[in-house]
């Protein structure tokens, strides 16, 4: 939802066929959430989608509150219809939450739909551009990589294409965002996709523009400080309906999936700080999503490899005996199958929901006593796809090290709730962030390079002296050398390009990205 309402800031330039190429960033902007979202259609059926989920999920929260008559459904001891504890008359039951939260409602319904009529009208102009003058249709584009389409870009162009600086627009924001969570310069102890949107659009936003991204210390410094205040007090007014909305929308999008695959209640996944953490500069969503999913295996392996004796031991003969109860249950549903409905075990619970519960029992105590061996052969797998410390490595077999790691690489139900607990706190750590402007503007200031008039983050900066250090082996050790040696692999012309540029072997750009 979040990335909805920034994408929403990017308009179709008119003006791309008439000036550089460089300073059409929201125009190379739209082009690249086009090709990320497989098109137009898709971008439409996922804010429809959006659309309706939403208005689904508030008719179905005033549905629950208001219709049933919880009373006498927890109370009933016979049969009866389902219908007999339902009054749709009281839907919308007038009173003060409700008259909020309908009023809430609409003018949240009324700016998804203006922008999804904004997102029309722009990206109609962008699937022509991609038909018409790049010859790609939406069918090709699903299976094309990012390069074949820099590649008709420049053939379009009739002039070479650098995808260092076609990058640097696109992550404009990510970038500088990257480098402020990464350095602690915006210290989150646990970011959510709520908080990360406020950052962007109290902080970035505002010192930065499409049009002029020129900064005034002092003016800037004043305008952060007032939005950020401003958006506080709107968060702590709407917090009551963003967190029932959010509530429900995990309880109705995971409840599911946990039930009928318990497994995934041992599941992990990289926290959001660990996501900008581990994150490259100037590497797109697409690429970083792709090489997160390569890795999670790997991390499955080496969190599972510091499990306790004692509790292992326990949970096989736990799992032991479970699974005898199990099968013999099973056995007896086969010989006759209204054993399953009809022969209750304790509080008139059925054999039906005792297997159930058996069996989802059996699946979690099954996943967490997989063991591994040798972490520090698994770590140094991982240290080649994700930017670690080498003591990440050196000290893999440490428990202080695991702990570390499990820190970024959490279970995803801890990762649910924390979401929803830090949701209501964003007004009050937004507030709190206030009192941190004037360091986070100078910061943001002091790391602005003027490379090539972009003025990008310093630390996503791949300018001529870092790549003749890095060639040379002449730098210590960091995320930007990292991030710079993962950009080369992924762009092998563009590193060839800046050898022979470095070498004196040419002054133009003539990468043609494959």
């Amino acid at each position: 939802m979040w990335n909805t309402i920034s994408n929403s800031l990017l308009f179709y330039s008119q003006d791309f066929y008439n000036t550089n190429i460089y300073k059409n960033k929201k125009f190379i902007k739209q082009i690249y959430f086009y090709y990320k979202n497989k098109g137009f259609r898709n971008i439409i059926l996922t804010h429809i989608t959006n659309i309706l989920i939403s208005i689904f999920l508030f008719v179905l929260i005033l549905f629950l509150f208001n219709s049933i008559d919880y009373h006498h459904l927890f109370s009933v001891n016979e049969n009866r219809k389902l219908s007999k504890f339902i009054n749709l008359n009281n839907l919308f039951k007038l009173n003060p939450f409700f008259v909020c939260t309908l009023i809430s409602f609409i003018i949240f319904i009324t700016t998804k739909i203006l922008n999804l009529l904004e997102i029309i009208y722009i990206y109609k102009k962008i699937k022509d551009f991609y038909n018409k003058n790049l010859q790609i249709s939406d069918e090709e584009l699903k299976y094309m990589s990012w390069g074949n389409v820099i590649k008709k870009f420049e053939n379009y162009t009739n002039e070479p294409i650098n995808i260092y600086k076609i990058n640097s627009i696109i992550l404009f924001y990510e970038n500088y965002l990257n480098y402020l969570i990464t350095n602690k310069i915006i210290n989150i102890s646990h970011l959510t996709n709520l908080m990360e949107w406020n950052i962007q659009y109290c902080i970035l936003f505002e010192i930065f523009n499409e049009e002029d991204q020129n900064i005034n210390l002092e003016q800037k410094k004043k305008s952060v400080y007032n939005r950020i205040k401003a958006i506080a007090i709107c968060n702590f007014i709407f917090m009551p309906f963003i967190l029932v909305f959010i509530l429900f929308y995990n309880i109705f999008n995971y409840g599911e999936q946990f039930y009928n695959h318990p497994s995934m209640l041992t599941n992990r996944d990289f926290t959001k700080n660990a996501q900008w953490k581990y994150r490259y500069y100037n590497e797109l969503l697409h690429d970083y999503t792709e090489r997160l999913d390569k890795i999670k295996p790997l991390c499955d392996k080496y969190t599972n490899m510091f499990k306790n004796d004692y509790i292992a031991f326990i949970s096989n003969i736990i799992i032991f005996m479970l699974s005898s109860f199990f099968v013999i249950l099973v056995f007896l549903s086969l010989v006759n199958d209204k054993i399953l409905i009809f022969v209750t075990v304790f509080n008139n619970k059925s054999i039906f929901w005792i297997i159930g519960i058996l069996a989802s029992i059996i699946t979690i105590l099954k996943n967490s006593s997989i063991k591994e061996q040798e972490p520090r052969m698994v770590m140094r797998k991982i240290s080649n796809e994700l930017y670690l410390d080498s003591d990440f490595v050196e000290n893999s077999n440490s428990i202080d090290i695991k702990n570390k790691f499990i820190k970024d690489y959490q279970y995803k139900i801890v990762i649910i709730l924390k979401d929803i607990v830090y949701t209501i706190l964003t007004p009050f750590r937004l507030w709190l962030l206030s009192k941190d402007i004037d360091k986070i503007v100078y910061m943001v200031d002091k790391n602005i390079s003027k490379n090539d008039s972009l003025n990008v983050c310093c630390k996503a900066d791949f300018n001529d002296d870092l790549f003749t250090k890095f060639v040379n082996n002449e730098y210590s050790y960091d995320k930007t050398i990292k991030s710079l040696e993962y950009f080369s692999e992924l762009n092998e012309e563009w590193y060839t390009y800046m050898i022979n540029k470095i070498n004196g072997l040419t002054n133009e750009v003539t990468v043609n990205v494959i």
